[in-house]
């Protein structure tokens, strides 16, 4: 296993991008199709079409919702919360959630 590691001049150098877990090859399948529902206006179909689970999709929309919801209350932007919910809200309906 390789990790990505940061040098910089004068500093330690730092492992990046460190998963401590371990998730099913369906869950990155879900992910994109997920961000293609919520941000690049993929048909509803689209999760049928490419033969992705509709659990894995909801698992990953989950995920993004639960990301997107720490961000906000850490005090992080998230420049509009509003079209954000309204996206996640367009993909689950299209999973039939």
């Amino acid at each position: 296993m390789s990790y990505p590691v940061l040098f910089a001049p004068g500093m330690t150098p730092a492992i990046i991008d460190v998963s401590p877990y371990w998730r099913p090859p369906a869950f990155a399948d879900g992910v994109v199709v997920a961000d293609a529902l919520c941000r690049y206006g993929a048909r509803p179909s689209l999760p049928g079409e490419v033969n992705v689970s509709t659990a894995a999709v909801a698992r990953a929309l989950l995920f993004r919702m639960a990301t997107t919801n720490e961000r906000l209350e850490a005090g992080l932007d998230v420049p509009n919360p509003h079209e954000e919910a309204a996206r996640y809200a367009c993909a689950a309906t299209a999973i039939g959630a």
